[in-house]
């Protein structure tokens, strides 16, 4: 009898184990999805201003192929491993970075063509 109840209460404990295993592996992939959806959705908008830009032909040839070579590297590395909690989380930091990157210079080309048109329209004054 108390082999069976030692049987059992080691079925329970590697039952709870595997639970618990499991638990937190969906929760990582969860947060994978996450970190994909946040970074997929940053991507569609910076494409979106990259192409307005090129549409206005604001970019010089250098920053046109430059944004174009960093774009493509981070719509490349959209997917995100699920080791681990800590790969995902270096994946949205990495991701972040270069997103924040990009947007810096598209803010600056904006700005700058913003500047131009300024003095366009006071030379026309």
């Amino acid at each position: 009898m108390a082999i069976f109840l030692l049987l059992l209460l080691a079925f329970v404990a590697f039952a709870v184990y595997r639970y618990k295993k499991y638990q937190k592996q969906r929760d990582i992939e969860e947060m994978a999805a996450e970190a994909q959806a946040y970074v997929s959705a940053e991507v569609v908008a910076l494409l979106q201003r990259y192409k307005a830009l090129m549409a206005q032909s604001a970019l010089s040839p250098y920053d046109a192929v430059r944004l174009q070579k960093n774009l493509k590297n981070l719509t490349e590395n959209l997917l995100c491993h699920t080791d681990s909690e800590a790969s995902v989380r270096e994946y949205l930091a990495l991701a972040k970075q270069d997103i924040a990157l990009i947007k810096i210079k598209l803010d600056q080309v904006t700005e700058q063509n913003h500047h131009h048109s300024d003095t366009a329209f006071d030379a026309l004054k």
